[in-house]
């Protein structure tokens, strides 16, 4: 028998195998009905040809029991030729075991003869799904790929005017040699900033050391930054001929701020060797200029460390971007979870718009990815969101003038059974929230130290 095909290429594909003829010719109309393109063939040898003249399918529907080639052997040749193909198996009862054997092998399924309608189109429309997820994953995975293979600074996503602006200083510093600070609330986005600098600048094949100093003790953090004496280690000297990355750098102890100044100043320490010191990038989000103010901070190493300030904005400042990292993420947190999401609802869009964001870019990724989870619909609605109301976050004050928290916070809805640790966390957010992000003063109406806070905040997960 000649092949049977239709002509439209743009529809989704099915290659049809079966050796007789009126099986062929109905199975060839029910599926053109679905609206499929159909190429159909009578042989095993013919099918091997028809795909590689007119593939590559979607799915195949083949007999197992074929004149002139045995089904496992066609199922091999067919996913030698196409891999990705979904091959679904039409058996007669007896021979059941062999079409299981058959998926073991690759087969995506079977059906059993005599052929019922249902099932048959059931059979190869959830196939068809399946090829259609894998193409769609193997799409984001290009996508993926593509806007990894931007590095640095040119992987950084954003339109809005303050965020530009800081960029291009980015940009300018990223070739020179001198210190940059970078400031901004928690969760702007400061690490990958000083990420995407290292990545951009000469340095990017040399030595990128991080080092949180909120989160270890200071008598750890000092033999983490410095090095036992007498060895070799510690941060600043692992980063010579690349860049040292210091994170909360405002909690340096008096003590460590003198010796990290009298370090960059005499390069004591340094290793032999033709290597550059390290470049250092320290970010804060503290208030740098009541530190000063107060004493906190040493002017001097300030001006070491600012040669270059560069400030991030919050997220509520940036609102041009809040769509574009929202689609990113939902890309990003899809993709390992095979989820078949085509984007955000209009409604979601406009929860995601008009909603604070007291944590910024770390908390838009966060409620993306919990989205992506709980979502059982095609696309990301306001309810998948699950936004609580920001409004009166401020706080009101109390008859004596201080702050209190208001009670439709949801702090105090937290239901029996939150972890503790989750508490925890969102009593320190909605108090840094309820403060301004002040984490001096959030220590206090805590009753806890400032370092604290930098620690807790330093232990949650960066997107």
């Amino acid at each position: 028998m000649s092949p049977i095909h239709s002509d439209s290429a743009a529809r989704p594909s099915l290659l049809l195998i079966e050796d007789d003829v009126a099986h062929l010719a109905s199975l060839h109309k029910i599926f053109d009905r679905m609206g499929l393109r159909v190429v159909a063939a009578s042989r095993a040898q013919e099918g091997l040809t028809m795909l590689d003249k007119h593939g590559p399918f979607s799915v195949a529907l083949t007999d197992l029991m074929l004149p002139d080639l045995d089904g496992m052997e066609l199922l091999t040749a067919l996913k030698e030729r196409q891999p990705d193909l979904e091959v679904v198996m039409m058996t007669a009862f007896g021979t059941i075991e062999r079409a299981v054997e058959a998926m073991r092998l690759g087969a995506y399924d079977f059906v059993t003869k005599p052929l019922r309608r249902a099932e048959i189109e059931k059979a190869v429309r959830r196939a068809l799904e399946r090829a259609e997820l894998i193409a769609e994953n193997r799409a984001l995975k290009a996508q993926l790929a593509e806007a990894q293979a931007r590095h640095g600074l040119e992987a950084l996503v954003g339109h809005s005017a303050p965020f530009r602006n800081a960029l291009s200083v980015a940009t300018q510093a990223a070739s020179g040699e001198a210190p940059i600070l970078i400031t901004g609330e928690s969760g702007v986005g400061k690490r990958a900033l000083a990420r995407a600098v290292h990545e951009s600048s000469p340095r990017a094949q040399g030595p990128l050391i991080e080092l949180n100093c909120a989160a270890l003790p200071s008598e750890v953090l000092e033999r983490e930054l410095f090095g036992e004496e007498g060895e070799a280690g510690g941060a600043l000297r692992l980063a010579w001929g690349g860049t040292l990355i210091l994170s909360h750098v405002s909690v340096l102890t008096p003590r460590l701020q003198e010796r990290l100044s009298h370090a960059l100043t005499t390069h004591e320490g340094a290793p032999s060797g033709p290597k550059r010191a390290p470049r250092l990038i320290s970010t804060t989000d503290a208030d740098l200029s009541a530190a000063l103010e107060e004493g906190e901070l040493s002017r001097g190493l300030y001006h070491q460390l600012s040669v270059i300030p560069i400030s991030l904005p919050p997220l509520r400042q940036r609102l041009d971007d809040v769509l574009l990292l929202a689609e990113r993420f939902l890309r990003q947190h899809a993709l390992p979870r095979q989820r078949r999401l085509s984007g955000l609802t209009a409604d979601a869009k406009q929860r995601l718009m008009t909603y604070p964001w007291p944590g910024n870019i770390a908390e838009l990724s966060s409620v993306i990815e919990r989205a992506v989870v709980l979502c059982e619909g095609q696309a990301v609605s306001a309810l998948d969101l699950s936004l609580e109301d920001q409004e009166g976050a401020q706080g009101i004050q109390s008859s004596e003038g201080g702050m209190q928290m208001r009670p439709q916070d949801d702090l105090f809805c937290t239901p029996l059974g939150t972890p503790l640790h989750e508490v925890e966390r969102r009593l320190i957010h909605r108090t840094l929230a309820f403060v301004g992000n002040d984490k001096r003063r959030a220590a206090q109406l805590l009753g806890i130290t400032s370092r604290t806070i930098y620690r807790k905040l330093a232990e949650e997960p960066t997107p």
